[in-house]
């Protein structure tokens, strides 16, 4: 099970759960001209790199974030890491992870960074917290290292050496830079370093995104895409669930957790991985969630094989009678239960298509009590109160975008 987050007391649907603005991101090659190579968000009035051309920013503040850190670095080879072909996006962060310090701060640390502690920050004697920027949070994140195959090891250092290249290409070593194929010390400790971050960030990198939809679209009409990546120590301690309690929506690179659903104080906060239930088959996402993250999900929807939403239940006709949240006595007022359900359903259809989220959100804790005292899950109701639930909660606060048509 591994370390976890639970409700410290009963959490209602909607609630912000966390915050969390990551210590390192990378922002996706495809998205480098619209997008700000700093905070992620449209760049309305894009603002040049004064160092480089396939790099833009939103504002004046973060042009000099960026500049003050990793950019002057990483610009010195943008033209170079364009032209890479890796398919693994968050590995680049292992690359972030270096340009965001100078060279002094991991020579100076090595002592910190010589083993892995995937137990940092239990000790309940220690004085340090366990803090988002530190960069020890991120390096004892687990890696797994030991269940990687060796042509994984391999293509890894194979990347790692070229990330070295590139820094050296910025004169980043300094000094300590090789002048030949053999590499210094320095620069050898530099490459270990970003191959050990690759195998935190595979297995701990959540994907940035942001809404879009095309101009005078509704945006529930829209689909949220990945734009870059980010490494979040904190967020990342949650454990999976194809079906969890918490939604997240990304603001600029930092990310927020909301309660999908009432939490019950005791209740794990759950987040997902990769695709819930509702998307992928049972078949489908148990060997892959195995073969990325090394674990077999024991969520319920795991455990009893929840099938995808076009095959769930539609209709109250439809419930199985282990699934049935009513007795015998109750069967006079269950008519009126139902009606209610529809009626909220389409109240919600209709504020939503206006463009109202707020007026539609205020309503989903309802909804979801209505359907609770008809049924359990799973059922199409709770996907799609689930899913919409979402869509207003990016629209309201997550990073979102126009297209042209």
């Amino acid at each position: 099970r591994g370390r976890f987050g639970v409700a410290s007391r009963d959490i209602k649907l909607g609630e912000l759960l966390c915050v969390e603005k990551p210590p390192v991101f990378y922002l996706h090659e495809e998205t480098s001209g619209v997008n700000c190579s700093n905070c992620f968000r449209e760049s309305i009035a894009p603002l040049p790199s004064p160092t480089c051309t396939q790099t833009v920013f939103c504002s004046r503040v973060c042009q000099t974030e960026a500049m003050a850190t990793y950019h002057v670095v990483e610009s010195k080879f943008m033209d170079v890491l364009f032209q890479h072909g890796l398919k693994k996006k968050e590995w680049f962060l292992a690359l972030r992870a270096v340009t965001l310090k100078p060279l002094s701060f991991f020579l100076e640390n090595v002592d910190k960074y010589e083993s892995h502690n995937p137990d940092h920050g239990l000790e309940k004697t220690s004085m340090d917290l366990y803090k988002t920027e530190d960069f020890s949070s991120l390096y004892n994140l687990v890696g797994h290292h030991e269940m990687w195959e060796w042509r994984d090891h391999a293509y890894k250092a194979f990347f790692a050496l070229f990330f070295v290249r590139c820094l050296q290409k910025s004169n980043y070593f300094g000094a300590a830079q090789s002048k030949d194929f053999q590499l210094s010390d320095e620069e050898l400790l530099v490459g270990s370093l970003m191959i050990h971050v690759m195998e935190v960030a595979t297995m701990n990198s959540h994907e940035i995104g942001q809404m879009e939809a095309e101009r005078g679209q509704n945006w529930l009409l829209g689909q949220t895409v990945p734009v870059g990546c980010a490494l979040e120590p904190t967020l990342v301690l949650l454990n999976h669930a194809c079906d969890p309690t918490m939604i997240r929506v990304n603001i600029g690179v930092s990310t927020a957790g909301f309660a999908s659903r009432n939490i019950r104080k005791g209740e794990e906060i759950t987040d997902c991985y990769s695709w819930p239930f509702d998307i992928t088959k049972y078949e489908d996402r148990s060997p892959d969630l195995l073969k990325k993250y090394k674990f077999q999900c024991g969520c319920i929807a795991c455990k009893e094989k929840w099938v995808t939403f076009h095959d769930l239940p539609r209709s109250f006709n439809d419930v199985p009678d282990d699934k049935i949240n009513f007795s015998p006595e109750d069967l006079p007022h269950v008519q009126g239960k139902m009606m209610n359900v529809q009626k909220l359903g389409s109240k919600i259809n209709q504020l939503q298509q206006k463009d109202d989220f707020d007026g539609a959100m205020s309503l989903y804790g309802e909804f979801n009590a209505a359907i609770q005292q008809l049924m359990a899950p799973p059922h199409q109701f709770y996907v799609i109160a689930r899913r919409s639930y979402a869509s207003c909660l990016w629209v309201k606060y997550g990073n979102k975008i126009r297209r042209d048509n």
